[in-house]
């Protein structure tokens, strides 16, 4: 690959935290940690309210009261499966834990985009900054690692998808062929299910997570729901 095209593709790079090349950059690590304990928090505040609803659902239980149960039931199954707020225990305490896990992920972010400006590094520094926009665009509720919406001008021939998967949690789809179609045509792969067609867990936030080879280069990326990922026209 020429020296241009792998210039032009800096800014991927810079976000996708190549394969072994990411340990030397101190402010890349005190981020990753940083979206790695807002994941384990807000799983955390969630598995307390499952816990709350299933004492709930214990008591009820052993009332008897086959309608409640059923109603607690359905209560549960929909926010473990798309975080609905359940009404037969109170979601404040829940809510209070996500609100300050979002707010000190942001404030990790913000610290590692200044870190970034300072050191001079412009493209990690826009990364970072992107990823703050659409964490703040998401409600705070997911990081999602900053992925340009170009991946620099590479023609579609010299891009190789090793691995596409999309969903949440342990619900999740392979979508490489379907990727490797679309970058092939020359289209835009938009993270949405009419898009890559199929939908692995319904009225949940998903991410995709993608290992492109550029070149000789490994990229790994971390796309959100309705993000998009295209190709420009090589040179």
């Amino acid at each position: 690959m020429s020296r241009a095209v792998i210039a032009c593709i800096s800014l991927a790079v810079a976000c996708s935290a190549l394969a072994g090349q990411d340990n030397g950059d101190p402010i890349k690590n005190r981020l990753d940690q940083a979206r790695a304990t807002f994941e384990k928090d807000n799983e955390k505040a969630k598995a307390d309210l499952l816990a709350q609803l299933d004492l709930k659902l214990e008591a009820v239980q052993k009332t008897g009261d086959l309608s409640l149960l059923k109603k607690l039931r359905a209560e549960r199954e929909a926010f473990a499966d798309a975080d609905e707020s359940p009404k037969s225990v109170s979601p404040m305490g829940y809510k209070a834990a996500l609100k300050k896990s979002a707010e000190r992920l942001s404030a990790s972010l913000t610290q590692g985009r200044k870190e970034y400006t300072q050191a001079g590094k412009i493209a990690e520094a826009e990364v970072v900054d992107a990823e703050i926009a659409e964490f703040s665009k998401s409600g705070g509720t997911r990081p999602v690692a900053g992925v340009p919406p170009k991946l620099g001008r590479v023609a579609p021939n010299q891009v190789r998808v090793i691995s596409a998967t999309w969903g949440a949690g342990n619900r999740n789809a392979d979508v490489t062929e379907r990727v490797a179609a679309l970058l092939a045509q020359g289209r835009p792969v938009v993270v949405d299910g009419p898009v890559l067609g199929t939908d692995p867990a319904p009225n949940v936030s998903k991410t995709m997570r993608l290992r492109l080879q550029v070149g000789e280069q490994v990229l790994e990326l971390t796309i959100p729901d309705r993000g998009e990922l295209r190709l420009s026209p090589g040179r």
